[in-house]
């Protein structure tokens, strides 16, 4: 097994609040309010349909990409687990793929989630050789996919990516990746969608955050505000 070049240091620092942060959902809780909840419903319904795609029987050739999740104990979680054994299933020849794990260090951890990824699906894997990659600077959904876009070199970025996540996730990364100018595929960790009542409210909880997102990213291109603008596209 093993790792290419492209381990990112843990290098961010974060300094006060996120005022653009406030901003935004202080405006996506007004656009919910005058929409009379008619956004929110919206925001749900491209969420239930991204949670509803097939897995894809097709080969991938290029690079499939694992979103992190926040460990337990310092390891991956059953939904971070599933997202880690969908990719590899999908993978077979490291000449032509490469597996890229995303997530960075979140509070009190001593290891990134990429690198609790990585380490999992060595021991899930030993009869393969992986062709792995990890970012461990990110925390959240948008920074995983800016980061990735600074890492990877212009012709890395003109083939489609192939992204790894739960059902209840898939709205909210194919909404950034569009945003930030990423070819794609989705495909889900979970053979079926199951709506028992922990993914309902993950879906709930999804379909506010994708709203969120589309609101701060219409903000910033109807504002012209550059350091949001830089944040989102």
């Amino acid at each position: 097994m093993r790792a290419a070049p492209g381990k990112e240091p843990n290098t961010l620092v974060r300094e006060g609040p996120d005022w653009d942060a406030w901003l935004t959902f202080g405006l996506t809780l007004l656009v919910s309010l005058l929409s009379l909840g008619i956004a929110n419903l919206l925001a749900q319904r491209q969420v239930l349909a991204a949670a509803r795609l097939p897995q894809s029987n097709r080969a991938f050739r290029g690079k499939i990409l694992v979103f992190g999740k926040r460990l337990v104990n310092g390891r991956p979680d059953a939904d971070y687990r599933r997202r880690l054994h969908r990719a590899l299933s999908n993978y077979g020849d490291p000449r032509q793929q490469q597996l890229v794990l995303l997530g960075g260090y979140t509070r009190g951890a001593t290891l990134s989630e990429a690198e609790a990824g990585a380490s999992y699906l060595q021991s899930q894997a030993v009869a393969k050789e992986l062709n792995l990659r990890i970012e461990s600077r990110s925390t959240h959904t948008i920074e995983n996919l800016r980061y990735l876009r600074e890492m990877l070199r212009p012709e890395e970025l003109e083939r489609p990516l192939l992204l790894v996540s739960n059902r209840y996730h898939l709205a909210r990364i194919g909404l950034v990746a569009r945003s930030l100018g990423l070819r794609h595929r989705l495909d889900p960790a979970e053979s079926r969608l199951q709506l028992d009542p922990v993914t309902l409210g993950r879906l709930a909880m999804e379909s506010w955050y994708y709203l969120w997102f589309n609101v701060g990213r219409h903000w910033a291109l109807a504002t012209g505000n550059r350091r949001m603008l830089e944040r989102v596209t």
